[in-house]
């Protein structure tokens, strides 16, 4: 039984029978005869809760330990019906199975049964292994915690571990990663002095300003009278957006995506499932190739301040037309839904209606940021934060983004509900005493998959365990660098 979840979006199954990253789950239940289960996660697709996503019920019911109950409740269920309807031995009527297994107990008294030890499956019939990626990757890590008898085995890929309200690891792990992150800091050190940020040069700035007037006949002026931060915004392609930090986040954001991913995903701040799944992502040429060599590139003339700033806005600008020839794509489909073209990958990525980050958790609807923002505010943290504000000069995010910035944010959308913890900062460290943070020794059951250039190592059991150079048992985490 391979358990997958797809984390903080709509499960969409298929994803996985023909996404170009996740078909090799396919290869694997065919060479053994397997099933796969997706478990999609509550506040998501089907599994919503509530209508609204009010902070009193994100309260009541949305915390990882539900996540994971949901997850061992979800699989002994699956466990009695797979062992009384599904034949692995054959392949053909396994596909042509359709039934389920009646249960001799309630769902009531099977949820009761669970205990912490995950005692209830000790008779389990199938071996159960779980795959997930990013935040899934961190539940699996805490799945075989909590529920050490009910999984085999665990492929963790990518999953930070060390809840903390200033990740400023990643940028970190951002700067070691890019061949130019060098010249991308001298964008950001000028990003800072221009915007005033709390830790800048001010003397800075007086080098563009006067390049900006020399420009003041070309486009970026648009021939009008725009202060140097407008200007700078609309260099950028985010003039909509008027919140300085929040500005300074969104353009940073792309950069950690692409690090993360460096894949031809040309996309918005969040990957979001459509009303549609089935439709088309509408990629273009010039989308394919604006991967982190690409970004490196843009620099390779750059000398100084100024021009390093010029080459990060021509690479984020491009990004932003595409997020926004999208965003026109999207409405078109809306328009023309009798000529929907179907794709491999279900997964759409699609222009969502605010961009500004302050403004995220202000929709209550289920159907948008509300539920992540809550769990992060709540018991991750993992707050992409610079690291200027430990000394590091070379950064590649402004120093706009600092805790405060978050948590700010997060007393904001949630009614004040963490005034009082953010002076103690204790919630964060509550989740690492209780799942272990990095510090944890690696499970022998669980393959760690973490990239040595992934924002996330620094946030890893790998990262731990190989800062202390440990001598690599059988099993050990493995780091595979990307």
């Amino acid at each position: 039984m391979l358990v997958i979840s797809q984390g903080e979006i709509r499960a969409v199954p298929g994803y996985i029978s023909s996404g170009v990253d996740q078909n090799f789950f396919v290869d694997i239940v065919e060479m053994t005869g397997g099933m796969i289960v997706l478990l999609e996660m509550r506040m998501y697709g089907d599994s919503q809760i509530y209508e609204t996503l009010e902070t009193r019920n994100l309260q009541n019911a949305f915390t990882v330990d539900q996540i994971l109950e949901d997850f061992a409740y979800n699989s002994s269920i699956v466990e009695s019906a797979a062992s009384s309807s599904y034949n692995f031995g054959n392949s053909d009527s396994a596909k042509n199975n359709t039934q389920t297994a009646p249960s001799s107990k309630t769902l009531v008294e099977k949820r009761d049964e669970l205990g912490t030890n995950g005692g209830s499956f000790a008779k389990k019939q199938q071996q159960w292994f779980y795959y997930g990626a990013s935040f899934s990757a961190s539940l699996g890590q805490w799945l075989v915690r909590k529920y050490p008898g009910l999984v085999d085995g665990v492929y963790a890929s990518s999953g930070a571990v060390e809840c903390t309200d200033d990740n400023y690891y990643s940028d970190i792990a951002i700067s070691d990663t890019l061949a130019c992150s060098r010249k991308l800091a001298l964008a950001v050190d000028l990003l800072d002095s221009i915007f005033e940020a709390p830790i800048c040069d001010k003397e800075l700035s007086n080098r563009f300003l006067e390049q900006l007037k020399e420009m003041s006949d070309d486009n970026v002026l648009n021939g009008g009278s725009y202060s140097a931060k407008k200007a700078v915004k609309e260099m950028f392609g985010f003039e909509d957006i008027e919140d300085d930090a929040d500005f300074m986040y969104a353009i940073s954001s792309v950069i950690t995506y692409k690090v993360q991913n460096n894949r031809p995903l040309e996309t918005n701040l969040e990957i979001v499932n459509s009303n549609n799944d089935s439709k088309k992502f509408n990629g273009t040429e010039s989308g394919r190739s604006m991967d982190l060599n690409y970004l490196c590139s843009l620099f390779d003339e750059a000398e100084d301040h100024v021009s390093s700033l010029m080459a990060y806005a021509r690479y984020i600008s491009q990004i932003r037309s595409l997020m926004k020839q999208n965003e026109v794509g999207e409405q078109e489909d809306n328009t023309n839904e009798d000529s929907i073209t179907f794709e491999k990958s279900e997964i759409k990525v699609i222009q969502k209606p605010e961009i500004s980050r302050s403004k995220f958790g202000n929709d209550k609807s289920n159907t948008g940021h509300r539920a992540w923002l809550f769990i992060t505010c709540n018991e991750l943290g993992f707050f992409p934060t610079s690291a200027k504000f430990h000394g590091f000069g070379q950064s590649t995010r402004s120093s706009f983004l600092s805790k405060e910035y978050f948590l700010n944010q997060c007393n904001s959308w949630f009614d004040g509900l963490w005034v009082e913890e953010d002076a103690l900062n204790s919630r964060f460290n509550k989740t690492n005493m209780r799942f272990g943070g990095k510090n944890v020794e690696p499970n022998p059951r669980t393959v760690y998959v973490e990239g040595g250039k992934d924002p996330t190592y620094y946030n890893s059991v790998v990262n731990n365990y190989y800062s202390n150079k440990w001598a690599p048992p059988f099993g050990a985490p493995r780091k595979i660098e990307l």
